[in-house]
């Protein structure tokens, strides 16, 4: 069980407005006008409050442990302890925001967003047959806890499969018909949905970023992509492979009955309060159907700058820079390395009522409130270059373009940089210094690089070290000095290494964190662009000149403890 928190008895019996004032959170005077207005409605001060953005959850749920003497827990553990909430049923957890914690043979430990539900918390001990001790918790919280769950019946998708090798009534064909009548039968029947649903609700459970579906001679593999690494989850029997790929396309919309040429489609799913869409790919292979499913997570957490891993100095200069009134600022990095989050993540630290904000992208990968996005179709001629084209009659302060891949691209947002616009673009390049070269390689002039981009930045993703299993590990001067380091930077730290724990399914790592690089093009780099200086010397000189590179970066986090020694090497050889 967690360390139980002492509860703070100071306000006991307190009446909650009393306790707001005591905290200076508000006046007596406020206090009264609050009061008459929430007369009128049937919450709660501390709910009246929150619902008009007063206080947040954290501070509303603080100050009732304050005013009940119940515990407050901030985080719930998801443990296997905590796997005791199967008790209730999903559909109550979801509606009145409580879930089992821990149990005994007499007791049980409930979270529970509002303790005012006297009858639902009677109706727990009544279902339960035991004592209850209630803590507080935030809804979202709950609901992700209960998303720990595998099912609503516990099962989890190997269990299902042992169900489907033991179910002599499913009548497994060995290839699509013309019509796909038997294969959309079999797609509908109730184990093969449960299946599906499972490899994806476990894929979510995991953090997974992608779910590969690959058939071969002998089976069907299953693997989930996690921290950006792939990992095999499953093994169905081949004979199951046709019926999986049709429940697939099903819930995607795609056209069963053809299996001879790639589609793409996609899934909306909700998982507990979470927003998920899911993009899928099929192709056809000698061996039958892949396909690779997309999880887009519609969290806007992920998209906020001071969550993506820069340091104070690069943060600051990165703000600086994409509240520049016109301009390119352009992002560069492999394929998964991130791109698209950061610029998501700068479009919402500037995005205001005041600013007509546009993006053309291919996918459009989250929504964000107050902007008009884009999606690329190239079946009816709308590319980047034609959608951007087009966006600059919209009168928009600032334009996102989702990559610049070609010249004509590259020239509209030139163009658009020098009649007053900020643009956001991406690039695929190794690092910062690059992107000059590579725009020039498009055909674009040196003199309207200089005079148009205002940034480089250049990033990739490192796993981040799971904290609960961390192990301190030797540091090997020979090893370093083979990678270009200097040993001496070490001395006296710590580094640390992955071990692996319950919580990081064993892999030593739990969630990751970008690390970056910035050329700011100033005087300086300006000069360089137009004498049409290679990559090495412009990024060499700006090194000199103090610009910290994705490699010290990463050696940064090294020390910090975020992240592994092998971790940055594996990214940056990449």
């Amino acid at each position: 069980m967690p360390e139980q928190k002492p509860v703070n008895k100071k306000y006991l019996g307190l009446k909650y407005g009393e306790i707001l004032i005591k905290l200076k959170k508000i006046t007596p005077e406020e206090l009264d006008s609050i009061l008459i207005a929430q007369k009128n409605t049937k919450n709660t001060l501390g709910e009246f409050l929150l619902q008009r953005n007063l206080i947040t959850e954290d501070e509303q749920l603080r100050f009732l442990s304050y005013q009940l003497g119940i515990e407050y827990r901030e985080d719930l553990l998801i443990s296997s302890s905590a796997i005791l909430s199967t008790n209730l049923p999903r559909p109550f957890i979801k509606k009145y925001n409580v879930v089992i914690l821990n149990e005994t043979e007499t007791n049980s430990e409930i979270a529970i967003n509002d303790p005012f539900q006297f009858e639902v918390i009677e109706n727990i001990k009544t279902f339960i047959k035991k004592n209850v001790k209630l803590v507080l918790a935030k809804k979202l919280d709950i609901l992700k806890l209960s998303d720990a769950l595998t099912g609503e019946d516990g099962e989890s998708a190997d269990e299902v499969i042992e169900g489907l090798k033991e179910d002599g009534n499913i009548q497994i064909i060995g290839e699509v018909t013309d019509t796909g009548e038997d294969v959309l039968d079999l797609a509908n029947e109730a184990p093969i949905i449960k299946l599906v649903n499972l490899i994806i609700t476990e894929a979510l459970k995991e953090r997974a970023s992608d779910i590969h579906i690959e058939p071969s001679e002998e089976g069907i593999t299953v693997r989930q992509r996690v921290d950006g690494i792939l990992y095999n989850v499953l093994s169905p029997p081949k004979r199951y492979q046709q019926a999986i790929i049709s429940r697939i396309k099903i819930m995607a919309h795609l056209n069963i009955a053809e299996n001879r040429l790639p589609q793409d489609g996609r899934i909306n799913v909700k998982y507990g309060t979470t927003d998920v869409d899911i993009r899928v790919s099929t192709i056809p292979s000698v061996v039958g159907e892949r396909a690779v499913l997309r999880l887009l997570v519609k969290d806007e957490k992920r998209y906020n700058l001071s969550k993506l891993g820069m340091d104070e100095e690069l943060l600051n200069d990165f703000k600086d820079i994409i509240k520049v009134p016109h301009g390119i600022v352009l992002v560069s990095g492999p394929t998964g390395s991130g791109k698209t989050t950061t610029l998501y993540a700068g479009i919402k630290e500037i995005n205001s009522s005041e600013k007509n904000i546009i993006t053309i992208e291919d996918p459009v990968e989250y929504r964000i409130k107050g902007i008009s996005q884009i999606q690329v179709n190239p079946k009816i001629n709308l590319t980047f270059a034609s959608g951007l084209r087009s966006i600059l009659r919209q009168d928009p302060e600032v334009i996102m373009v989702g990559e610049i891949r070609d010249r004509e691209t590259a020239e509209i947002a030139t163009q658009a940089a020098m009649t007053g616009h900020i643009v956001f673009s991406t690039l695929h390049t190794n690092d910062a210094a690059s992107g000059v070269v590579r725009l020039i390689d498009m055909g674009i002039e040196q003199y309207l690089i200089a005079s148009t981009v205002i940034g480089f930045l250049s990033q990739r993703l490192v796993r981040v070290l799971c904290q609960q299993c961390k192990v301190p590990q030797k540091i090997d001067k020979e090893i370093l000095r083979s990678e270009g380091l200097d040993p001496r930077q070490f001395e006296g730290k710590t580094i640390y290494a992955p071990a692996g724990c319950p919580k990081c399914q064993n892999t030593g790592f739990f969630d990751r964190m970008g690390i970056f690089e910035m050329i700011k093009v100033d005087d300086r780099v300006r000069k360089m662009i137009i004498e049409k200086r290679d990559a090495s010397f412009i990024r060499k000189k700006c090194v000199d000149s103090g610009m910290k590179t994705m490699l010290d970066d990463g050696i940064e986090k090294i020390i910090q403890g975020i992240t592994s020694l092998d971790e940055v090497f594996r990214v940056i050889r990449d």
